[in-house]
């Protein structure tokens, strides 16, 4: 038997059960999701006639769900993979869908089998890409939810730009611009993220300050009457990107100014506190000081400092 340790009891399980952790249940469950929209997106794939597709997609979702949802449980009991990359894998699964599908809309194909087949070559190349930007760098959960935000940010950015163009017939291929947007977002924020360490209720904030900076923005253009559609989408994406880089900027400077001052809970780790204080009248009063002899020696010792640093360990 394995003995388990919590505050204040004690239990005893038999060896071979694994105690359920946090990353376990999150790979389990991203498995389900990405193997549901991945099996969806074969069985449109593979679908004959239009008449079988919803057979396909509901028999290969399920399959598709269950295997990559046990996969993922099984593997992360191992610890093969870290937060970072399960994480990843969640952001880049959802999003390379979203590309394969803006290319086949891109070269005005109706062929729904080269739609499945587009989404679900985005959503393998979304599993192998995230996993590989998730090794390089220890993303937190929080960094990601900012990943995600700007990526969606980006894309509003995208949609903005070619809102107008939508009622030309020749118009399909201004999809890209979005897509490469986004995907330009989410390089963007994978860059200014490194260093902040952001923690999950940091990562929930920013969520929901900068859905709700784009609820106000669309409140704004509601109230405004405007009729452009360039406006209604460009305000409400102007305002979550405002609010997205402020609290991003804000936490990252937090949680630096905590790092520097060993606020770490890891052991061997001193806490220091550095202070600087500035004093600027120490001029006046150093310009009334007499001495015999002016030498930088002599006059060194008298003066008053302009610029006070205590460094405390």
């Amino acid at each position: 038997q394995t003995r388990v340790r919590q505050p204040g009891r004690r239990h005893l399980l038999p060896l071979g059960i694994a105690v359920l952790t946090r990353s376990t249940v999150r790979a389990g469950n991203t498995g389900k999701i990405l193997g549901l929209g991945n099996g969806a997106f074969l069985g449109l794939a593979i679908a004959g006639s239009p008449k079988d597709e919803a057979k396909w997609i509901l028999g290969l979702s399920s399959v598709g769900s269950i295997a990559l949802g046990e996969i993922g449980f099984q593997l992360q009991k191992k610890k093969t993979f870290t937060t970072s990359q399960i994480e990843m894998i969640r952001h880049y699964g959802f999003l390379g869908p979203l590309i394969g599908l803006a290319g086949v809309t891109a070269v005005s194909s109706n062929s729904t089998n080269a739609a499945g087949a587009a989404m679900l070559a985005g959503g393998v190349a979304g599993l192998v890409i995230g996993n590989h930007v998730g090794k390089k760098y220890d993303y937190t959960r929080g960094d990601v939810d900012a990943v995600r935000n700007l990526t969606l940010i980006s894309a509003g950015i995208g949609f903005t730009a070619i809102t107008g163009s939508f009622n030309n017939n020749n118009a399909n291929g201004l999809i890209l611009i979005p897509t490469v947007t986004s995907i330009v977002g989410t390089v963007w924020a994978q860059r200014a993220i490194k260093g902040a360490h952001l923690t999950d209720k940091q990562g929930s904030t920013l969520n929901l300050s900068t859905g709700g900076a784009a609820l106000v923005g669309l409140g704004i253009v509601v109230l405004a009457g405007s009729s452009s559609s360039a406006v209604n989408i460009g305000i409400p994406t102007g305002l979550a990107l405002i609010t997205h880089q402020l609290l991003l900027h804000n936490f990252k400077m937090k949680n630096l100014e905590m790092s520097l001052r060993g606020s770490s809970t890891s052991k061997g780790h001193n806490n220091f506190k550095l202070a600087i204080q500035v004093t600027p009248e120490s001029y006046f009063l150093n310009q009334k000081i007499s001495v015999k002899e002016y030498s930088p020696s002599s006059f060194s010792s008298v003066q008053n400092p302009l610029v006070k640093i205590k460094l405390t360990f």
